[in-house]
């Protein structure tokens, strides 16, 4: 199956180098604003370059879209790939508005394709090998959670319109997004309140940097939310878990753990070094299956959905300063 990429920025190259190591699959066309970068990237690859994401999407020899651009730029793109039958890649979070995660919700349903929401922490060694734990092991029902995104903000990664509202950008959409999908995955039922603060304490910015969140979910289960975008400080990314005979915890960079006497044991093969592109590699490799109709659906769309009503849960909560419930979900 070929592969167009349209967005081929930094990380999208890391796309590339993980859908090389994938059978079955192969990156004939990028696409990217940037003539100058474009044309390095046509020189590293050896494949077709061009400027014009339409070029990608008209094209019939395409079955896969990859969308890896701005936040509020998906689902446009996204509603002309699936019109030519284009299945679909769409880079987390799934887009900046609840309209917009509409369009591509409904887009998806009347051009029967399907689309994978690029939520890499599902597919990450760390996450897998602590699933395949809870799975085998007697650890009970889960009482309790806690999800902590504390990171370097502008970094060297971080673009223009990251720190623009327009552009979707901000800490929550952009890092903490991962978190809540942690959560989600782990917690067997929905969010049905939530109460949060978002501020822009750190830098300034007309964009959230940093803030907290409780989510309640219908099984009763109350997970928290800590969101912090540092200019100085150490990384501190991760989920953890607290069932009725021990812990877990998930940290993509250091693995997956298991607490139950007062110590953490790393469960083996959840920190391969490059965790990044294993998770890649994992993801890629799910797609593909769950397009041969050879696999289960990892992430759904919509599992996908659910995590943006969350999102955009937060954002009301702390606009109007006080608790906002989610209905149930509609979406499948």
């Amino acid at each position: 199956m070929n592969i167009g990429i349209i967005g081929a920025g930094n990380f999208s190259i890391k796309h590339v180098n993980a859908i090389h190591k994938v059978p079955g699959l192969r990156v004939k066309a990028i696409c990217r604003r940037n003539q100058d970068e474009l044309n390095k990237l046509v020189k590293t690859h050896g494949i077709f370059g061009c400027e014009d994401y339409e070029e990608i999407i008209e094209d019939p020899t395409i079955q896969i879209v990859l969308i890896s651009t701005p936040h509020h730029l998906h689902a446009e793109i996204a509603e002309k790939a699936a019109r030519k039958g284009k299945h679909l890649m769409i880079e987390k979070p799934l887009a900046s508005t609840w309209a917009d995660c509409l369009r591509i919700y409904n887009a998806s349903v009347e051009n029967n394709v399907k689309i994978m929401p690029g939520h890499i922490g599902r597919f990450t060694p760390a996450f897998m090998e602590v699933k395949k734990y809870l799975t085998a092991r007697p650890v009970g029902s889960i009482l309790s959670a806690r999800a902590t995104s504390v990171s370097l903000w502008k970094n060297q990664d971080r673009q223009p319109w990251h720190l623009q509202q327009e552009c979707g950008g901000g800490y929550l959409l952009t890092l903490g997004v991962h978190q809540i999908d942690l959560l989600c995955a782990l917690i067997p039922a929905k969010v049905v309140k939530v109460y949060a603060k978002l501020q822009n304490s750190f830098h300034q910015d007309n964009i959230d940097d940093c803030g907290s969140a409780i989510l309640e979910f219908g099984n009763g289960v109350v997970a928290n939310l800590q969101l912090a975008g540092y200019q100085i400080g150490k990384m501190k990314v991760e989920t953890e878990l607290f069932y009725e005979r021990g812990m877990m915890k998930i940290s993509f960079s250091e693995g997956g753990f298991f607490c139950d006497a007062e110590h953490w044991s790393l469960l083996p093969g959840s920190n391969p070094p490059n965790w990044l592109e294993h998770g890649l590699i994992n993801e890629w490799t799910s797609f593909k299956k769950m397009l041969e109709g050879d696999g289960n659906v990892e992430v759904s769309l919509g599992q996908a959905m659910h995590v943006m009503e969350i999102i955009f849960a937060i954002f009301s909560s702390s606009r109007l300063g006080r608790p906002v419930d989610i209905p149930p979900s509609e979406y499948i």
